[in-house]
């Protein structure tokens, strides 16, 4: 059975972290951190799994997802079960055991559930009972959240290869693939997306590739990588201002055309996370421990905010404001936040500190935020009004 945290326990931990952590620091604060002035609060954490004696540092990847009514909570964690909770305290419905890691966030649609594992598999489940629809296996581990339409799904794995399956039944429509560069590349990849009939996706060689949904056909491509060490284009692209936004690990963020494949706008940066896009803004995590603002018009920068500690992780919106994850950095670094920020400044309103930190994006709806941890536990906030 999960181990569910109760909410008078949240609330003393919730404060109690905020208050032992107040280094992690907006540089650039216009006002001061005040520990008692929290916006979120924990409603409920779920325990689903354990470090093992040989694990130094447990990652988790996968993210949690929802149904539409959303009183269903999905997630699968890294010794390959995928779990069900109820949505109002966190307690288990059903779980499933995978035959292989999960570092991949499930995507519900339509009455479906589907999910990726570290054995090369995407799987279809009926999302009331976790009983298996069909499995599709590719040569790749698939650690992304397929892009669904009503006529395909499309998946990308770790061999560079995007997929096109029917969703209902999981038949093969086609593929794309791009050759793996020699040498070392980035962990992880970008999910394909689809914004019209363009499908979009990022490779590890540095290209971002536009295709037709239908066909898979080339459309265009764009080199972002610069040939650099470390070109992985595997942010996940986003659209904002009629625009593809992107990022390469070595180069930074770009804004590209969705209709000619042409560059708009670089910002030069190591390490961006995916973005999120809200009100001309594009909020992203950078590798060397900061969070920027950038407008989408121009990519110029707005504000940028230095972390003591931790990576971050893609940010998400969560009602009006940001919230962002971050992971133990380095031997030395013990702990990991989730960080409320103020996108229109970038101050910090809020540090809650976990020990194992989070590489799994969060997950946000309406005023609820959902974070997994490097842990196996699930956490549920709640944006006070």
């Amino acid at each position: 059975m999960t181990r569910v945290g109760t909410f008078v326990f949240t609330v003393v931990a919730c404060v109690g972290c905020a208050r032992s952590f107040p280094e992690s620091a907006n540089l650039f604060a216009e006002t001061p951190h005040d520990p008692w002035n929290e916006p979120l609060s924990l409603e409920w954490r779920a325990a689903l799994t354990e470090a093992t004696p040989w694990e130094y540092k447990p990652i988790e990847r996968g993210a949690v997802a929802l149904n539409d009514s959303r009183d269903r909570v999905y997630v699968g964690v890294r010794d390959g079960t995928l779990w069900c909770l109820r949505a109002l305290d966190g307690r288990e419905v059903w779980r499933r055991d995978m035959g292989a890691g999960i570092g991949s966030t499930p995507v519900y649609h339509e009455g479906t559930l589907y999910v990726g594992t570290n054995g090369g598999d995407l799987v279809a489940l009926n999302p009331e009972t976790g009983q298996v629809l069909w499995r599709y296996a590719t040569k790749g581990l698939v650690t992304m959240a397929p892009a669904i339409t009503e006529d395909a799904l499309f998946f990308a794995d770790s061999r560079n290869t995007v997929w096109s399956l029917q969703p209902f039944k999981g038949t093969y429509g086609w593929h794309y693939n791009r050759d793996v560069p020699e040498g070392f590349t980035v962990t992880g990849y970008a999910a394909p997306r689809v914004f019209g009939e363009l499908l979009v996706a990022g490779f590890s060689d540095g290209k971002l590739v536009g295709m037709s949904a239908n066909d898979g056909s080339v459309i265009w491509e764009v080199d972002l990588g610069g040939g650099a060490k470390f070109r992985d284009v595997d942010a996940t692209p986003v659209m904002a201002g009629g625009r593809i936004i992107t990022a390469s690990h070595a180069k930074g963020v770009y804004a590209v055309d969705p209709h000619e494949g042409t560059i708009e706008w670089h910002h030069a940066v190591e390490g961006a996370t995916q973005a999120a896009v809200k009100a001309g803004r594009v909020i992203f995590g950078e590798a060397k421990g900061g969070v920027r603002a950038l407008s989408v018009d121009d990519g110029r920068l707005l504000w940028r905010t230095r972390l003591v500690s931790g990576a971050p992780g893609a940010p998400v919106f969560v009602g009006n404001l940001v919230a962002v994850a971050t992971s133990r950095s380095g031997w030395t670094d013990t702990r990991g936040s989730i960080l409320l920020i103020n996108p229109r400044t970038g101050t910090i309103l809020q540090d809650l500190s976990v020990g194992l930190g989070f590489n799994a994006p969060l997950t946000a709806s309406g005023r609820d935020l959902y974070a997994v941890s490097n842990g196996g536990t699930v956490y549920k906030f709640r944006l006070n009004e």
